[in-house]
């Protein structure tokens, strides 16, 4: 009876042993997933607080602006958008900053667009009215990052397909003439989480 016994209390210790590994197990992988979201989170914070847009300017023009709420700069920043020009055809424009400061944002009017059909052609005026359409940035992060934001998509550069890249290949050649408006952007860093935190 005594051996019996002692078998069924061993089955038992092995099973509770058992359940006891499966749910350290369940818990230790859980703690790994969170610990990569995490760390995920953190590579990705900068990043998220860069954003560009589209809206209409005093002229009743549209504009592209392209901002940095984050504390830190971003360098390196590539802006590409496209204007659709009256003869049905494309002007591309890619517009390099070596810096986009903390807390600032980059203003580019329509009024300070230029293209050309062909190299050697005269720059020419975008003339009122014409639709401009954003197309993405990119820019190097504090960590030495290189990101590309496409609305509301935000990818490490080497993750990144060739379509994120997709440039008409009749399109115009456009430049931005002068240098752009840099204004300070609103509920920027500190400012911006003090004002989360505040209680209503």
């Amino acid at each position: 009876m005594g051996t019996i016994v002692t078998v069924v209390a061993g089955i038992g210790t092995l099973g509770f042993t058992g359940i006891a590994t499966y749910y350290a197990a369940r818990v230790s992988a859980h703690q790994l997933e969170q610990a990569r979201e995490d760390a995920d989170r953190e590579a990705r914070d900068q990043a998220s607080h860069v954003s560009f847009w589209l809206e209409r300017g005093p002229s009743g023009d549209e504009r592209l602006r392209v901002m940095n709420r984050s504390p830190d700069p971003v360098v390196h920043l590539q802006v590409d958008f496209v204007v659709h020009l009256e003869d049905s055809q494309k002007a591309w424009f890619s517009r390099i900053f070596y810096e986009l400061g903390p807390c600032a944002e980059v203003v580019i009017d329509r009024a300070a667009l230029r293209y050309r059909r062909t190299e050697g052609d005269q720059w020419r005026v975008v003339p009122s009215g014409q639709a401009m359409e954003a197309r993405f940035v990119s820019f190097v992060d504090r960590d030495g990052e290189t990101w590309l934001r496409r609305h509301v998509e935000l990818v490490p550069r080497e993750e990144v397909t060739a379509p994120f890249y997709w440039r008409p290949t009749a399109a115009y050649e456009g430049r931005v003439a002068g240098e752009p408006t840099i204004e300070r952007a609103e509920l920027c860093g500190a400012e911006r989480n003090a004002r989360a935190e505040t209680p209503k």
